[in-house]
């Protein structure tokens, strides 16, 4: 007798599980709370000082820890109980954001006050991501796995796209101390979540903290094809399809002045809450791995469309493709990164890939600058989105398991 086929998988499945519930809305108001004060944070750094540059060493200080602190926190993601260390991250996260509360109501704020808060908050990020990351599984059963990480896409989309205005409406009524107020009681919200999880004592593998079991987890990424493609594929697409560095310039060159550039710059956050819902609503893929081929090289259409635009709608059209096609890609890489990996290397695993997201943006940023500056920034999105085609190609051809890869 032939297998009955699965189960329909709802589009909010995940949600279904107690403890992933309890992190998802946790994660809700905390990633709300963090969007908020990244506006707040930029827009105090101007007023402070009216100079561009000052924003720029701000991202400086936020990148400086990356690389070091992201293999540290892979590996400590895998030698304790993941759990705990986000529960350590999030309070350090939460006396930052209200120490910065508590300087800019007494008048006290410096700069460099904001700069350590922006160094300290990468901190947190690169030492809580991969333990989050990690510990997702540890919430879900593996059918339900891709739906919890779009779950979590929309999430982060949705902070997105209602933080920042959020944060005017509050910068406007009360001014920046009570935005870090604010996020500072979000993070109580995750705190609490993460209090009440029914998880195993230690998610984590139990591996001693040493550069060896570092070197471990690099090993075992080099060593699965699937993952080396996965990143591979997602290392090229940011290095050569990286383009909100360039949109201020196509807002320019359509002519439709700041408040046209609001809406370029919302279209790509607004197409992947469109993607992640599809996501939701489709359920089981039958093949995944070629659904997500299929959406890099819909990104790289979305490039090369965007590229060539000469009418602003058209514009904001391609945007829209660039982000659904991006949340589909993520939603998928994620789910089969940690399907491919056991337990015990998943911190390791997923901290390789934040540095190679986090360093691919900047990486990529800093190509779109000099292209731009070479060709143009419509010739040079143009090449960018036939570089990350070519590379899709390859990619599908070359890594047989991209193609068969199946939750």
């Amino acid at each position: 007798m032939p297998a009955a086929p699965p189960s329909r998988i709802p589009p909010l499945a995940a949600l279904g599980h107690r403890d992933f519930r309890l992190l998802f809305f946790g994660l809700l108001v905390s990633t709300m709370g963090s969007q908020i004060t990244r506006v707040a944070s930029a827009w105090l750094i101007y007023e402070l000082t009216g100079s561009a540059l000052a924003l720029g060493l701000a991202g400086l200080f936020a990148a400086l820890p990356l690389i070091p602190m992201s293999l540290l926190g892979g590996a400590l993601a895998d030698a304790v109980e993941r759990r705990r260390l986000m529960l350590a991250m999030q309070a350090l996260a939460l006396l930052t954001v209200g120490a910065l509360a508590a300087l800019t109501a007494t008048g006290l704020i410096a700069v460099w006050h904001l700069y350590a808060a922006n160094f300290l908050i990468t901190i947190v990020g690169v030492l809580d991501r991969p333990a989050r990351q990690s510990l997702i599984p540890n919430l879900v059963p593996p059918a339900h796995l891709l739906n919890a990480y779009t779950l979590l896409t929309v999430l982060n989309q949705a902070a997105s796209l209602v933080g920042p205005v959020v944060a005017g409406l509050i910068l406007t009524a009360g001014g920046p101390a009570w935005v870090f107020g604010l996020d500072a009681l979000t993070f109580l919200a995750v705190i609490l979540a993460l209090l009440l999880l029914h998880v195993p004592p230690l998610a984590g593998g139990g591996r001693p903290l040493s550069l060896g079991s570092i070197g471990e987890g690099l090993r075992f990424v080099w060593s699965k094809q699937i993952i080396v493609g996965l990143l591979g594929l997602d290392v090229v697409a940011m290095l050569f399809g990286y383009y909100p560095t360039l949109l201020p310039v196509f807002a320019e060159r359509l002519g439709v002045g700041p408040a046209g550039f609001g809406l370029l710059t919302a279209a790509p956050a607004t197409g992947s809450l469109v993607g992640a819902g599809v996501m939701l609503l489709v359920g089981q893929l039958k093949r995944p791995g070629w659904t997500m081929l299929v959406a890099v090289a819909g990104y790289a259409v979305g490039l090369i469309g965007l590229g060539l635009s000469a009418w602003f709608p058209l514009a904001l059209a391609f945007g829209a493709l660039l982000g659904l096609t991006d949340a589909v890609s993520m939603a998928i890489r994620h789910a089969a990164t940690q399907l491919n990996t056991p337990d015990d290397l998943r911190g390791r695993v997923s901290s390789v890939f934040q540095i190679s997201v986090q360093g691919g943006n900047s990486v990529g940023a800093l190509n779109a600058g000099f292209a731009a500056a070479a060709l143009g920034a419509g010739p040079a999105t143009v090449l960018g989105g036939g570089l990350v085609l070519v590379s899709v190609i390859l990619f599908g051809w070359l890594v047989r398991p991209l193609r068969a890869f199946k939750t």
